[in-house]
């Protein structure tokens, strides 16, 4: 699979067959890093640690086992402008 660009101060998320067998792809556009795309592939895919030190599984594996089709998987997130950042408070 070809790796879309992405717009300009976005990351993207996609389920893809990849030349290194990865099945998840993420890819950033210009204003965006290389950590950034790496923060939201590790939050997705890998094992999470929770309460009292114990491993839970992925979210994609989650997902997975509660029927969902991950193939079908597409995420995208703009960066805000920086005047515009601010804190979000989530619930």
């Amino acid at each position: 699979m070809r790796y879309p660009k992405p717009k300009d101060n976005t990351i993207t998320l996609e389920w893809g067959k990849f030349e290194d067998g990865v099945d998840v792809g993420v890819t950033w556009g210009d204003g965006c890093s290389s950590r950034d795309s790496n923060l939201l592939l590790h939050a997705i895919c890998k094992p999470r640690v929770s309460i009292g030190n114990v491993m839970e599984q992925s979210v994609i594996k989650e997902l997975q086992d509660r029927g969902y089709d991950i193939t079908t998987i597409k995420f995208s997130i703009k960066k805000l402008p920086i005047n515009n950042m601010r804190e979000i408070k989530c619930q």
